[in-house]
């Protein structure tokens, strides 16, 4: 799976029935999301390079964008979820700031 869009398809695996599970094995911290996902109700949980993803109901809640692609998974989320969700630290998701 592209690093780039691990987040987007884990968010995407979280809202459909059963299991998946996402493999990446160059940058441990891509994971950082995971902690964001629980806070929204999903079920999600890393182990070391991958995340293994209980698809089903996701709730709003109160997440951190720990960087663009997180933010953009979480705001995508946030747009399906039940009820209020604010996405805190949106500044990473601004193109001017990614590139710095």
């Amino acid at each position: 799976i592209n690093s780039d869009m691990q987040p987007l398809l884990a968010a995407f695996a979280a809202t459909i029935p059963g299991e998946s599970i996402v493999t990446y094995t160059r940058f441990a911290e891509r994971f950082q999301y995971v902690g964001e996902f629980q806070k929204m109700g999903i079920d999600i949980v890393n182990y070391q390079n991958c995340a293994v993803i209980q698809g089903g109901e996701v709730f709003g809640g109160n997440v951190t964008a720990t960087d663009l692609r997180a933010g953009a998974a979480l705001t995508m989320l946030g747009c399906i979820a039940h009820g209020v969700t604010i996405v805190e630290n949106t500044y990473v998701m601004n193109a001017k700031a990614a590139v710095r």
